[in-house]
């Protein structure tokens, strides 16, 4: 048994809070703690142990970390006693060897982690957490509160400039038992908006011999009296799914898709092992709006991959000139990652000019760019601490218990 008068104290810390698996991430983390009855603190000088929640999709990330890593050197906190966690430790483990001699604990070793701070209540044990603070205020209505439920790890996908993959691994879908209880709870519970979350959302069941569609039907026999939210929408799903989809649209069941798109051009859609039929799933969103112009369309652009020409970059802002479909987009500018397949490609973009053609297209898209100033597609993160120039968040009183 756990000593009760031991006082053990814990600081998480994470370098996303954008990505909502990387939330549901460290709020399980914290939760663990807290049922092995740790402490969780917000200062440096109180934590017995540092956990650093990393997401390792884009070398920025990766720069939060080590800047993070140097900084707590500086003020003579113990690497020993620092638990690194999250994607990062694969997506940039050449590049993480080489500067950190700390704890490591990989996603889907967390056992590891029981046997570093001698656990009572295994990781597998604590149940995953539904909603976040750092998502919405926990006085909010149920009926506007966002109820999170993760559909699967992984994905089917070989996109060359993707990392995470080395991380979370093939497409491993939640039982559909197990989601269905998760969904039945939050429908008891009062909650009514429902973000089902993935790395490739529609390719649920594939591997288990099912599909996104089959999943859907059965939430909706339990209650359609909902609003449901999608992350991770590639292209292709969407042209297979679509009539489905549609349905859904129309009944106002579905209120929110976001497309992973990456880019217009073919030629560039192929270097990147991406769906290159991109005119046809555009014609299909161009319907979808105008039989519900309410349906809010999020889409992921990648700028600067190799082999992209001055003239592709004029053609995607010209495409983004005349668009009116999409609400909002995140942009960002291609990161060269070791680990990527992309990394071997020839016609690599200048670094200086990938920033300017991230400005350039920024300054296009005005208001639908998450990244101008009063467009947040959430307010997420108001109170949460930031430290390190702002480099990492303090995670603490992340979950919400039902």
């Amino acid at each position: 048994m756990i000593n009760k008068m031991l006082s053990r104290t814990v600081m998480i810390l994470s370098n996303n809070i954008e990505c909502e698996r990387t939330v549901q991430y460290f709020a399980k983390i914290e939760k663990y703690f807290v049922a092995n009855q740790w402490e969780v603190v917000e200062e440096f000088e109180r934590a017995d142990k540092i956990v650093i929640c990393a997401c390792g999709f884009h070398k920025s990330m990766y720069d939060k970390v080590m800047n993070t890593i140097k900084s707590l050197a500086k003020i003579g906190y113990p690497e020993e006693n620092i638990i690194m966690m999250g994607c990062l430790p694969k997506t940039f483990e050449e590049e993480i060897q080489s500067f950190y001699t700390g704890k490591i604990v990989e996603i889907k070793s967390e056992d590891a982690l029981d046997l570093l701070i001698d656990a009572e209540i295994p990781f597998k044990d604590v149940d995953v957490s539904n909603l976040f603070t750092i998502r919405q205020d926990e006085q909010e209505d149920k009926k506007d509160a966002m109820f999170y439920i993760k559909i699967s790890d992984g994905c089917l996908g070989n996109c060359t400039y993707c990392i995470i993959k080395k991380a979370k691994g093939q497409l491993e879908s939640v039982p559909e038992a197990e989601i269905l209880k998760q969904y039945q709870t939050a429908i008891e519970s009062g909650y009514r908006k429902i973000y089902l979350s993935a790395e490739d959302t529609f390719a649920y069941g594939l591997d288990r011999d099912s599909t996104i569609v089959s999943l859907l039907h059965s939430m909706l026999l339990i209650s359609d009296d909902v609003e449901l939210y999608f992350g991770g929408l590639d292209i292709q799903w969407l042209r297979k799914y679509w009539p489905e989809i549609l349905e859904l649209c129309e009944k106002g069941i579905i209120k929110k898709l976001d497309m992973g798109m990456q880019h217009i051009n073919p030629r560039i859609l192929k270097r990147m092992v991406r769906d290159i039929h991109f005119e046809e799933g555009y014609s299909i969103i161009g319907k979808m709006k105008s039989k519900c112009p309410d349906l809010y369309i999020s889409a992921d652009i990648i700028v600067g991959f190799p082999g992209e020409t001055e003239e592709d970059f004029f053609e995607l802002l010209d495409f983004f000139r005349t668009d009116s479909y999409f609400n909002v987009i995140k942009h960002h500018g291609y990161s060269d990652n070791k680990g990527a397949a992309s990394y071997k490609l020839d016609g690599k973009v200048d670094p200086v000019e990938i920033i300017q053609r991230w400005s350039d297209l920024k300054d296009v898209l005005q208001d639908r760019s998450v990244y101008n100033a009063g467009n947040k597609m959430d307010k997420q993160g108001i109170a949460f601490k930031k430290t390190f120039e702002e480099d990492m968040f303090v995670c603490i009183g992340t979950y919400v218990d039902l």
